[in-house]
């Protein structure tokens, strides 16, 4: 997530060429690791926080603000949707409500 956030990989070559220089890559089978990626990708386009456009990743705007808050995906999506679950019932009457 966090390369693909920066830019730092934007198609799936790039994400490869990245994948081989962690230690993962050199602890598992080449095979497995292509799989993984794959299918964190899956995940990540099925969470909303990548999308592809013409063979590029890109991330989303809540994916850059789930990298920007250093929180895992999952944590990211929670209080995301925690968030906009409060912005529907926040109400600017008086300074307490967003104490």
């Amino acid at each position: 997530m966090e390369v693909i956030a920066i830019k730092l990989a934007t198609s799936e070559e790039s994400i490869h060429d990245y994948a081989k220089k962690t230690l993962l890559y050199h602890t598992t089978n080449e095979y497995d690791m292509q799989v993984a990626i794959k299918l964190a990708m899956g995940e990540l386009q099925e969470m909303r926080l990548v999308d592809v456009a013409e063979d590029i990743f890109k991330a989303t705007l809540l994916g850059e603000a789930v990298v920007a808050s250093s929180l895992t995906p999952e944590d990211g999506l929670f209080v995301h949707k925690e968030l906009k679950k409060s912005l529907s019932a926040f109400v600017l009457d008086s300074d307490m409500h967003a104490l």
